[in-house]
């Protein structure tokens, strides 16, 4: 753990290390590609244009007067101007998105604007300092080493885009450039494949690119990272203007610098996501939300909702985490605002009263003169009417802003998003839910062995690990740093305990303390700015540490079975049809173990255990939950009967099973929703909610270490700048006027003299001339504060993001992507898995021949592989998802084309090889882990396959993971201890869980049995002693309880006397009256662990080695030897 001190001599020797890092930064910029550059004439020709926005918006010319703030704000504005333009023409109007129509919006937009500019004689210039240049200098440098932190990762691979994301990016946005077209569905994917994003950032960037000459590979590459960069110092001008009263640059920029400097911020925006280019937004968004509130501004409220929109079009997770702190900050300036309201409400009723009764002339209450009391106590008619003018000024405008963000959304619904709001939500939570699962699960445990050999139990390390997971502790450590987290909250509390103004002690207005007797209450903007700035950094904060108990999973946890004696005492009636049926679920087993219960006894562990596998078990049903009457009795609540009336599916199914068992056991099994609310996530990687409370903690470094440079310059005389203008007045006032006098006079539109008069004659009296020991202090201010950003500074050239992040495609995977490129036609189609379809759709379109793709293989990782089954089950898309062999050559039959079929380490597992006469190897690549490999498929083979082929084909589902290996099953080695001789779930699972596996013939077949040999044997060297009396099973994996099921056209049906209960053979085999079928299975419904265990495991998976039936006409009639 790093004190104070440590870390002081940490940033000594940062700054000493200061020069090498800028040389390797500043090699960083000479590697990237000058054609890049390109994009910076676009961006110049928005900036332009779009000036006339910055400066006619009234909020924006009121409280920025500088020039280097607008001009700042100006490419901010263009980008998401013209990115709003074209996409609202693009979806009503078909307008096309190209470089001539983009050349005649620029010219249409900056005739409008600067002809406006003219017209009204609107002052755009801004006033200017000559000390600006030094904060164009320190942004410069912000800017310099936070791009040269974020090029760093991506230079290492010249050639290949990094993780997996850009390879769905790229072609997105190179279908606009080519087609100058918003894609309504995934561009070179077969079938209706939704795009669930608003697409926003693929219109900014194909006209970066178009304009700016440069192709969208590179635009990607390098040029998310650039707007990654941007997107941290966009966060000076929220740090400028947060805090009331006058601006604070110097904040600003070292609220760029610290956000600049965050791991978190650099893991999100240096590698080609669409995040950086909603975070670009982000601060423009707040910015004006405080605005809205704190000046009662109508204009405020509709700039928040336009660049809240513009966050959502590139990302939704950044909005999904602000209203997390935004609308509790609105609760808390509605109650300031009640409160207030009931005070004037209080001095008018007193008013009224002393109106109605007022003291006799002369008597004690009559002031000197015989004046009535009652005349000296005004009516508060127009503070009344004030009051409830702000009120709707401040909260119209954000509702008005939301209105605009909620029709844009309309809009789009209406046109180019292929699925419903609601479909896509849900396709999003079904692929971010399994990913969090087995964060909870797996990564946990890790987490935890991770910290105690470590020895970080303790501190604020433990804190958080035992308060919220061990799994949060550890990220919390890798994308922010204790060291960091521990000095923002210190500044927290000193920008909450010390004098409001951050010049110190001096008498600017808002210089008074917080707390009382120091000069009175703080003003209210004070007060609000605190308020939000501690919401801003705590809320965020206490979202992530409550995401374990938010996100919870819908089977039961050790600490959920809270009476499991109560649970026992139910199943123990056996009367009650509904025990009856939970009973009729549970193992002989657990079951033997209920009826000897005798109360009231605890409860051993043993049956405990037992029972909350079997009830896990009962929730992981698809079809425990018939519609039958014996539940007609219950009484369920308004969420689990609708449930009931709609069969839900997938998640809801298990969700809706844990709801039944809550209104069937009542208080002995706790809820799984909190407060009756499900919780679902918006994103499966749990650091993401860090970017929040980064942005929360760099803002309050950068007041705390302002605030301290102000309160030194004040305690410190000859360090002190010049006088500041008396209280009451505005900072700079009679500069400002005379500057803006001047101007008017040398554009010729000079007021009338009399007016100017009276207006100098209310302007402040200039304070004294600045002698030789102020300009003295200044320059020591100066060195103060160069100092201080230098240490700053250092942190950020030093700074990196968590990981390698190393290209997600292998390299046998690469060379396959350039043979596919190579050698196929431009016709050519390739059944793949989603995973890989992206790659192919990437790489051929930037070999300028895209082709198409078709998901295959039963791989049930998450991502669009899983995003689909909404789409295909709620909206009705036509999505081919080709997960065996046979509709492989069924649909090959029905849509004759060109057909190739690549496998690599996530498949599709089709056991291609099986019929190399059908699927020809055309290529293989090899490293050292994995393999790729290139089938060609032959037209006229697949007519006689499908007509006259006996042999069958296998097939697989699992409720976790995804099936390897599925064509072993019937390969004949079930004796075999390799794990690729068997089909098994991967990864492991902290669980049990279902899965089955079967065969599909090509014609019906009467079978009479059916054998299968399950789990992995153990090498006989590793059935070692573990534990007083134990030792490892020979066998891992045995299914607990299984049952032969085949398919009767419909629906699958048991094989009467083949359902096993408490399994405890490999090789199992059963013989029954024929069946005539199509498709035969066995369905494992639980299984052992690695260590033989039932419940209370570490790991567990569905495994089978071997799976083979018995035809009736089979000669002789026995079955194979396994």
């Amino acid at each position: 753990m790093s004190d104070p001190t440590n870390i002081l001599v940490q940033s000594v020797a940062s700054v000493k290390s200061l020069a090498t890092a800028s040389d390797a930064a500043l090699k960083a910029w000479k590697d990237v590609p000058f054609h890049f550059w390109g994009i910076l004439w676009p961006l110049a020709l928005m900036t332009v244009s779009a000036y006339p926005l910055v400066v006619c918006w009234p909020i924006v010319r009121e409280r920025i007067t500088a020039r280097l703030d607008r001009w700042f704000l100006a490419p901010i504005f263009g980008m998401g101007w013209y990115t709003l333009l074209f996409s609202l023409l693009n979806a009503m109007f078909g307008f096309p998105i190209t470089g001539w129509s983009f050349g005649l919006m620029v010219l249409a937009t900056g005739a409008a604007g600067w002809g406006w500019i003219i017209w009204k004689r609107v002052d755009w210039a801004g006033e200017w300092r000559h000390w600006h240049w030094f904060v164009i200098l320190g942004l410069l440098v912000v800017f310099f080493f936070a791009a040269a932190t974020r090029y760093s990762m991506t230079l290492k691979y010249p050639d290949r885009l990094l993780d997996s994301d850009p390879y769905r990016h790229y072609p997105r946005t190179e279908w606009i450039v080519r087609e100058g077209q918003i894609a309504r569905w995934e561009p070179w994917l077969t079938g209706q494949v939704p795009i669930y994003e608003v697409q926003g950032c693929y219109v900014l960037a194909a006209l970066l690119a178009m304009v700016g000459r440069v192709d969208t590979w590179t635009l990607w590459k390098f040029g998310s990272v650039f707007i990654g960069a941007w997107s941290a110092l966009a966060f000076y001008i929220f740090g400028a203007y947060f805090v009331p009263g006058r601006p604070r640059r110097f904040a600003g920029v070292l609220a760029a610098a610290f956000i600049a400097g965050f791991c978190v911020h650099i893991t999100r925006t240096n590698m080609d996501f669409s995040e950086p280019w909603a975070l670009l937004y982000l601060p423009v968004a707040l910015l004006a939300f405080v605005w809205a509130l704190r000046h009662n501004s109508l204009h405020a409220g509709i700039l928040y909702g336009v660049f809240l929109l513009l966050v959502a079009m590139s990302n939704m997770i950044p909005v999904s985490m602000a209203v997390v702190f935004l609308a509790p900050y609105c609760l808390y300036d509605l109650a300031r605002r009640a409160a207030s309201g009931l005070r004037l409400a209080r001095r008018k009723h007193r008013a009224a009263a002393a109106t109605s009764n007022p003291p006799a002339s002369g008597g004690l209450d009559a002031p000197e003169g015989g004046v009535p009391a009652a005349a000296s106590v005004p009516l508060p008619v127009e503070p009344a009417a004030r009051f409830w003018s702000d009120l709707t000024q401040a909260y119209g405008g954000l509702l008005v802003g939301v209105a605009v963000f909620m029709v844009f959304i309309a809009i789009w619904q209406s046109t180019y998003a292929g699925v419903s709001m609601r479909t896509g939500a849900r396709a999003h939570s079904l692929e971010n839910m399994d990913i969090m699962k087995n964060v909870f699960r797996k990564e946990e445990a890790e987490a935890k062995q991770e910290a105690e050999k470590a020895g970080k139990t303790t501190g604020f390390y433990g804190f958080v690990g035992r308060f919220s997971s061990w799994h949060n502790a550890q990220i919390v450590e890798r994308y922010l740093y204790y060291s960091k987290v521990r000095w923002g909250l210190l500044a927290l509390v000193l920008v909450l305990l010390v004098p409001a103004g951050l010049n110190g002690l001096t008498k600017e207005p808002g210089a008074a303390p917080l707390w009382r007797g120091m000069g009175g209450h703080p003003p209210r903007e004070w007060v609000d700015a605190r308020a939000f700035l501690l919401i801003f950094c705590l809320l965020p904060s206490a979202q992530f540490l409550l995401l374990p108990a938010l996100m919870r999973l819908d089977t039961l946890a050790e600490d959920e079975l809270l009476d499991a004696g109560a649970v026992v005492a139910r199943l123990q009636k056996t009367s009650d049809p509904v025990m009856a049926r939970f009973r009729e679920a549970l193992s002989p087993a657990t079951r033997s173990m209920v009826d000897a219960f005798k109360g009231p006894q605890e409860v051993s562990r043993e049956l405990r255990g037992a029972l909350l596998s079997d009830l896990n078990r009962i929730i992981e049903k698809r079809d425990f939950y018939k519609g039958e009457p014996a539940f007609a009795g219950v009484d369920l609540r308004p969420k689990t009967r609708r449930f009931s009336e709609v069969a839900p599916d997938d998640d809801d199914r298990t969700y809706f099973n844990r709801l039944l068992l809550e209104d069937v056991f009542g208080p002995a099994l706790a809820s799984r929703d909190i407060l009756g609310v499900r919780f679902r996530t918006f994103t499966g990687r749990t650091y993401r909610y860090l970017l929040l409370p980064a942005y929360g903690l760099s803002l309050a470094m950068a007041l705390a270490v302002a605030m301290l440079v102000d309160l030194l310059s004040a305690l410190v005389p000859w360090l002190s700048p010049a006088p500041a203008i008396e209280a009451g007045t505005a900072p700079d006032m009679r500069e400002t006027r005379e500057t803006l006098r001047r101007r008017r006079r040398r554009r010729g539109t000079r007021r009338d003299e009399t007016a100017l008069a009276a207006e100098d004659s209310s302007a402040p009296p200039a304070g004294p001339q600045p002698g030789p020991m102020d300009w003295a202090g200044t320059l020591v201010r100066g060195v103060l504060v160069a100092l201080v950003f230098m240490l700053v500074t250092a942190q950020l050239s030093t700074a990196k993001s968590f990981g390698n992040w190393p290209p997600t495609s292998k390299p046998c995977e690469e060379q396959a992507f350039r043979w596919i490129t190579e050698n196929l036609p431009a016709d050519a189609v390739i059944i793949c898995n989603w995973f890989t379809a992206d790659f192919i759709r990437s790489y051929t379109a930037k070999a300028g021949k895209p082709l198409y793709s078709i998901f295959g293989g039963n791989n049930g990782r998450s991502g669009i592989r899983g995003n689909i089954r909404p789409a295909k089950s709620e909206a009705g898309l036509d999505i081919p998802d080709l997960t065996t062999q046979q509709q492989v050559l069924d649909y090959a039959a029905r849509n004759p084309g060109n057909y190739y079929i690549m496998t690599t380490r996530y498949g599709p597992y089709l056991q291609l090889e099986s019929k190399p006469d059908v699927f020809p190897v055309l290529a293989s690549f090899k490293d050292s882990e994995h393999t790729a490999t290139i089938y060609g498929l032959k037209a006229n083979a697949v007519v006689v396959e499908t007509r006259d082929s006996t042999e069958p084909i296998p097939i697989g589902e699992s409720e976790v993971g995804e099936i390897r290996n599925l064509e072993r099953i019937h390969d004949g080695t079930g004796g075999s201890n390799q794990r690729n001789d068997a089909a098994y779930v991967d990864p492991l699972q902290p669980r049990s869980h279902w899965a089955w596996f079967g065969l599909q013939f090509p014609k019906p077949a009467k079978i009479r049995g059916a054998q299968a040999f399950f789990g992995f044997r153990r090498d006989p060297t590793q059935i070692e002693i573990r534990g007083a009396n134990r030792k490892r099973p020979p066998t891992m994996y045995i299914p607990t309880e299984y049952v032969l099921q085949y398919w009767d056209g419909a629906k699958w049906v048991d094989i009467p006397g083949t359902r096993v209960k408490d399994n405890t053979k490999a090789l199992v085999q059963h013989l029954f009256a024929p069946v005539e079928t199509e498709r035969i299975r066995v369905y494992i419904v639980g299984m052992r662990d690695v260590d033989g265990n039932v419940a209370g495991g570490r790991d567990y998976r569905a495994c089978c080695l071997e799976f083979d039936v018995l035809k009736a006409d089979d000669q002789p009639l026995q079955f194979k030897n396994l």
